[in-house]
This record gives structure tokens, C-alpha cells and sequence, in this order.
């Protein structure tokens, strides 16, 4: 589906706002999450349990819809069985880099970045 020049042109504005990205890792984090407790075949009042929280907390979390903490971040994941990992790439994903990982000194980075957190199986 082609959107309209003037729709085009609102998604890219939009997408230079620091909103627009606080909302999206909120979401892809919370989309990630759920894809693991399906996975896992966790019930939400189960991560409740593991967490000592209410299972409207663990509502608003699957909805997007809190403000996490990378400590809230890293418990909810490995109440799912995974871990977090960070990275921060550039906006075209052309340069990844993670936290046990330098750039190579030739490497030239955009000013533009954005960051990506994905849960991974817990070792």
C-alpha cells in the first residue's frame, strides 16, 4: 500500500521527534515479551507470581503502555526465560553496536541513531 505524499511526509516529521521513538521501543519491547511468553507458554498471572506485582502492572506492560526501567526491563524478561540485549544502530541499521563491542576506528557514524532491545533465550 503507497501512502499519500502528505501522509509520507507526517510519518517522516513524526520520526524525528524522540516521542515517536520512546513509543516504539516501549511497543517493540512489549511485542517481544509476548512473543516469549506465548513461546514459553507462560501465563501472565504466572509472571506476576515471579514478580511480586499486580497483573494490572503486567497489563499495562503487554499493552505498552509504562514507562519501564532497564531493571523492570531485564525482570520481566527473565521472568519470560530471556535476557535482555542492547544495541544502538545507526537509523539506516548500517552500523550495530553492542555493549562488548567498540566501532572499528575507520568506522564513520551517523548522527542519527536509534536504539534496539531484543530479549534473547536466558543462557
Amino acid at each position: 500500500m503507497k501512502l499519500s505524499q502528505s501522509l509520507h511526509n507526517f510519518k517522516e516529521e513524526t520520526q524525528k521527534l524522540d516521542t515517536y521513538w520512546v513509543e516504539k521501543a516501549k511497543l517493540d519491547f512489549a511485542k517481544a515479551l509476548e512473543q516469549r511468553r506465548k513461546y514459553n507458554q507462560i501465563q501472565y498471572s504466572v509472571i506476576a507470581n515471579k514478580l511480586s506485582t499486580s497483573a494490572a502492572y503486567i497489563s499495562k506492560v503487554f499493552r505498552g503502555d509504562t514507562n519501564l526501567t532497564i531493571e523492570s526491563m531485564v525482570k520481566l524478561a527473565r521472568a519470560t526465560g530471556g535476557r535482555i540485549e542492547i544495541n544502538i544502530v545507526d537509523e539506516d541499521g548500517s552500523t550495530r553496536l553492542s555493549v562488548n563491542q567498540s566501532p572499528k576506528p575507520k568506522v564513520k557514524m551517523n548522527k542519527q541513531t536509534s536504539l534496539s532491545i531484543s530479549i534473547q533465550d536466558h543462557d
